[in-house]
């Protein structure tokens, strides 16, 4: 694939725009390299940020984002895009900051330093010691709500009727926030309602804190 080669600008940097035509005319893998030249300086930081951006239009015939009559300036940013286009409508920008890449196979390599540094071993211990417990917690708060479920079938229940109805009744987790008295339901609709059901259970107690 043919090189093309930026000059760094050591007051703004510098920027290089890859288009989509770009990429349809020249396919495979793309390479970003860095070479000093020229340079009295020894010691030489540079930094690499690669991005996506994408400028788009509201299509009202297709209703629908599109790229037609758009393209990307050259002064666009991580956090500015420039767009360029031939027409004016409602429009619109798409980015994406390429994430840095993990070489897995220095993991080994990584954690042999990490003796270096207490501070941070530290806080990833406290971080995973605290996720072991959030996650202690909710497994039993899981299995309290799963015994806090009751089924109960109503004493005026009829085994032959037509239609039967599964009522959901929950308590709140304050405290006092259940209660020993008879609830009483009834079903309306639109061709009439029916009788006073008790919600009660003679085997054990119902409307406890904190229970459904």
């Amino acid at each position: 694939m043919p090189a093309n080669t930026v000059i760094w600008n050591d007051t703004v940097g510098s920027r290089w725009l890859i288009t989509p035509e770009m990429m349809r005319h020249t396919p495979g893998s793309w390479f970003v390299t860095t070479t000093i030249y020229d340079s009295e300086t020894q010691n030489v930081t540079l930094r690499v940020t690669s991005f996506m951006n994408k400028c788009l239009f509201w299509n009202t015939e297709k209703n629908k984002w599109s790229t037609d009559g758009c393209m990307v300036g050259e002064d666009s940013t991580p956090e500015l895009t420039q767009c360029l286009c031939n027409h004016l409508t409602l429009f619109g920008s798409s980015f994406f900051v390429m994430p840095n890449y993990v070489d897995i196979s220095r993991t080994a390599e990584l954690f042999a330093t990490v003796n270096r540094n207490y501070v941070v071993l530290a806080l990833l211990c406290v971080f995973f010691g605290l996720y072991l417990l959030t996650l202690l917690w909710a497994c039993y708060a899981d299995r309290r709500a799963q015994k806090g479920r009751k089924m109960t079938l109503l004493e005026d229940n009829h085994p032959g009727a037509l239609y039967n109805y599964l009522i959901s009744v929950q308590t709140g987790h304050r405290k006092n926030a259940g209660t020993s008295a008879i609830v009483t339901v009834t079903l309306s609709g639109s061709e009439g309602e029916s009788s006073l059901h008790d919600l009660t259970d003679p085997d054990k107690k119902v409307f406890y804190e904190g229970e459904c």
